[in-house]
């Protein structure tokens, strides 16, 4: 049988390069682009000599094993106990759900492996690239749920009071909102959610001249400056928390963040701090 060295350096080389880069994403570790590459050229080395190795099976599945921790170690730079904890059998099992995305790829189009050699109208790459992108895809989906976990103990159901009219929504706690107006914390509210509110009042407001606008100082440096109104009182509904006279600052764009909410509240309104604004009864 007839082996091309440089295709199979090649196609492990790919696959390892995604297998450490998937890994990488997961641990939440910062890429290095050096390491995972280099890692994948040792993979794709060993791969070469794997099949030369004669011995028992136990002895063959064990230096696999090796190899493949090895090839985690230098592609990944491990630098702490939880990095080798759930490094080590998530490589393990990056590595097996990438090969059965290949092999059950390689099924659908109709690829034949005989004796090692491979028959298909379809190179080796493709179906390479295309498992990395379904590896790729899973990743992104895994994130997204850890997101939508962590964020979904920050968000609330709020019911709006103004002027007669009642309107509820969700609200994002948003921490990183420090924006303060005349002594009171700011609430933004999305232009759709502003014009649910305030019915047939919300043209005359966006043309009145009189509105009243909040400042926003930026980390860039730059400033903007929102239009705002005030609502007659807000109630945190989990939390049994009313307040009144709260600044809605209106900003022209949705809120969408592995959850869906029209408001972004001021962490203030969490920790309930009388010397910022007034609760009500």
């Amino acid at each position: 049988m007839r082996i091309y060295i440089e295709y199979v350096l090649l196609d492990n080389l790919a696959m390892d390069a995604c297998i450490l880069l998937a890994v990488s994403r997961l641990l939440r570790r910062k890429i290095n682009a050096f390491s995972i590459v280099f890692g994948a050229i040792v993979g794709s080395v060993i791969s070469l000599f794997l099949p030369l190795i004669s011995a028992s099976k136990i002895i063959t599945v064990i230096v696999r094993w090796l190899s493949g921790f090895i090839v985690f170690i230098i592609g990944c730079l491990p630098k702490s106990k939880r990095d080798f904890i759930l490094g080590v059998p998530l490589f393990f099992a990056v590595t097996f759900v990438f090969g059965g995305a290949a092999i059950g790829i390689a099924g659908l189009l109709g690829v034949r492996i005989v004796n090692g050699s491979y028959y298909a109208k379809y190179p080796v790459l493709f179906i390479l690239f295309t498992a990395g992108l379904i590896l790729f895809l899973t990743i992104r989906f895994i994130k997204f749920l850890e997101k939508k976990k962590a964020i979904a103990s920050y968000i609330y159901n709020i019911k709006i009071y103004h002027k007669g009219r009642e309107y509820q929504t969700c609200a994002l706690i948003d921490t990183g909102n420090r924006v303060i107006h005349k002594g009171k914390p700011v609430a933004f509210i999305t232009s759709l959610a502003a014009q649910k509110l305030l019915g047939e009042d919300f043209l005359p407001f966006m043309l009145s001249p009189q509105k009243e606008k909040v400042s926003i100082a930026f980390a860039s440096g730059k400033n903007s400056e929102l239009m705002s109104f005030y609502v007659d009182k807000i109630d945190i509904i989990e939390l049994g928390q009313m307040y009144e006279r709260v600044c809605f600052a209106i900003v022209f764009r949705e809120f969408y963040d592995a959850e869906s909410y029209e408001i972004l509240l001021s962490p203030y309104y969490i920790k309930g701090d009388k010397n910022e604004f007034t609760r009500g009864s």
